[in-house]
């Protein structure tokens, strides 16, 4: 019953009342949507925190501040690849199209690697703060 027309239709009709605002079928607005909150997640971390992040990583590893960057770097290249998802941009940085380009593979990809960021920062940042303030 599912797979039924009829099915499809409805799914097809509640899909686009939520997603009104774009001619983009349905399905293509909900991974559009899911890069573009992962790609504003990971938007967080890449201004002023990358010094951060390497010195909580290399203070939790015991790691090189320095190898820590390639984390920082690596969000940086996630980052550049959700947004190329997000929307074409010329060789002068603008927007071209505002267009998803990926599919539900891709967006899945950068929600899950945007997610599991966020827990190895939670995770590290409260190791280092027990180690900051250890309980007698």
């Amino acid at each position: 019953m599912n797979g039924s027309p009829r099915a499809a239709y409805i799914r097809e009709l509640i899909f686009s009342r939520i997603f009104s605002s774009s001619s983009l079928p349905a399905s293509c607005r909900v991974w559009k949507h899911v890069v573009a909150k992962s790609r504003e997640l990971l938007e967080l971390f890449r201004r002023g925190m990358k010094g951060f992040i390497k010195e909580m990583i290399a203070e939790t590893t015991s790691m090189d501040a320095e190898k820590a960057a390639s984390l920082t770097g690596s969000i940086d290249g996630l980052y550049g690849y959700a947004s190329d998802l997000h929307h074409i941009v010329d060789n002068q940085g603008k927007v071209k199209e505002d267009i998803y380009t990926g599919g539900k593979e891709d967006a899945y990809m950068v929600y899950l690697i945007s997610t599991s960021f966020v827990n190895l920062l939670r995770r590290k940042f409260i190791a280092l703060t027990a180690k900051m303030n250890p309980r007698a």
